[in-house]
This record gives structure tokens, C-alpha cells and sequence, in this order.
């Protein structure tokens, strides 16, 4: 801080310095929930944070850590965020949610315990949740699939080289499935079947296909 008096018509001008420091606001951050918990290897939970500050409330986003190099960044609104976070290591874990200030308020953090489940059946073309992981699959195929846990997607890819036919079926000793055709832009549903095939499973025979790439989701 400076002061400056500026003199007048008997008194010169002068000046002085002095140390002040201005420390940021305290915030204050909490793990308010964690859902589903437990969790399940290789499935996505989501964990909810706020932040709240001595005087307003904070901005900016909140890191959250599994403690076995997972994270996501939840954004604040409000004081408030979320975000889904995937662990591929089972086990007990603390999950560690961190404020990293916006400039007005200090950092803080908070931990909360989480189980994460061994996912059971892993098979060998995991990982295939989503449609950028679709493995392919070539006509006259078959692939041995576990979908795990009960609601979990596994997504193949097929190329046609020309225009033709196609027939896409699952099947097992028990189980049910829904599945779905897409366009090359793993949007455009062609086609959607529940329980055409065998007991619950799907069947899906789709005529006057176009030559190009298409994906097939399958729910559990």
C-alpha cells in the first residue's frame, strides 16, 4: 500500500509503503452423492459436488480423482457441478474432489469413500461401450460376447462392400437383448427389434442395404 500526501505551500510532498495482505475467501467443498454406489468396473458413475463460499459463491470446476489415475471435471452452476467418472481398477476407493480457486475464493477439497465391484465376464472385446469402440464383425461371424452387467451396450461394426441383405441375431443359453441398426453416423436408427429371435433375444433381417458402414448396438 502507498500513501501519498501531496504537499502544500510550507510542507514538501511525501510518501510511504506498507505490507497488507488480502487473503482470498474460504470455500468450502462437498462430495454430496455418488451414484450408483456401488459401482462396477468399467462402469460410469456420477459424483456430485458443491462448493460454497464465506461470502457469495464460488466459480470455476471441481477435479475428481478415483485415486488409480481416473478423473473427470465437474463445472460449476450456481455453486453446484457433476461429472461421470469410470474406474478400471475394483476396489474400496476415496475419491478425492479438489476446488481450485477462481481468484476470489481459496482452494479446498473433499474425500468420500466408493466401492467399485470386479465386473464379471469381462470378454475379449472389451472395450466396445460406445460406438467409437465398435469392434467388426465380418458376414458369417459369430462372436462370443459376455454383456455385463444387465443394461451394459456392446456396439460391432459390419461393411458392405455392395448392396445386399443382412440378418443380425443373437442368441445363449439365456438372456435378453434389444438391438438396433444404425446408419454410418451411429444416429440414424435403420432398424430396432426386442424379442424376434430365439426366447428373448433379437433378430433383425434387413433387405436393400446400401454399400457403406453400419453399427449395431446391443442392450442387455
Amino acid at each position: 500500500m502507498t500513501a501519498n500526501y501531496t504537499g502544500d505551500s510550507i510542507y514538501a510532498a511525501s510518501s510511504d509503503t506498507e505490507d497488507h495482505t488480502v487473503n482470498k475467501n474460504s470455500s468450502t467443498t462437498t462430495i454430496t452423492s455418488v451414484d450408483p454406489e456401488p459401482s462396477r468396473a468399467y462402469q460410469s458413475y456420477t459424483v456430485y459436488v458443491t462448493v460454497s463460499g464465506s461470502r457469495g459463491t464460488p466459480t470455476g470446476s471441481v477435479t475428481i480423482e478415483d485415486g488409480d489415475g481416473e478423473n473427470c471435471i465437474a463445472d460449476l452452476l450456481n455453486g453446484e457441478g457433476a461429472c461421470d467418472l469410470t474406474s478400471t481398477i475394483h476396489g474400496d476407493k476415496i475419491l478425492t474432489a479438489t476446488y481450485s480457486s477462481d481468484g476470489t475464493y481459496a482452494a479446498s477439497s473433499d474425500t468420500q469413500d466408493h466401492t467399485v465391484e470386479e465386473t464379471p465376464n469381462r470378454d475379449g472385446y472389451e472395450e466396445d461401450g460406445t460406438c467409437a469402440q465398435a469392434k467388426l464383425i465380418s458376414p458369417e461371424e459369430q462372436q462370443m460376447r459376455n454383456i455385463l452387467p444387465e443394461g451394459e451396450s456392446d456396439w460391432v461394426m459390419f461393411i458392405l462392400s455392395e448392396p445386399g441383405n443382412v440378418t443380425l441375431e443373437t442368441s445363449g443359453p439365456n438372456g435378453d437383448t434389444v438391438m438396433y441398426l444404425y446408419e454410418s453416423d451411429c444416429t440414424t436408427q435403420i432398424e430396432q427389434d426386442d424379442d424376434d429371435g430365439a426366447d428373448s433375444f433379437s433378430l433383425i433381417t434387413r433387405g436393400g442395404l446400401e454399400a457403406g458402414t453400419y453399427y449395431v448396438e446391443i442392450i442387455s
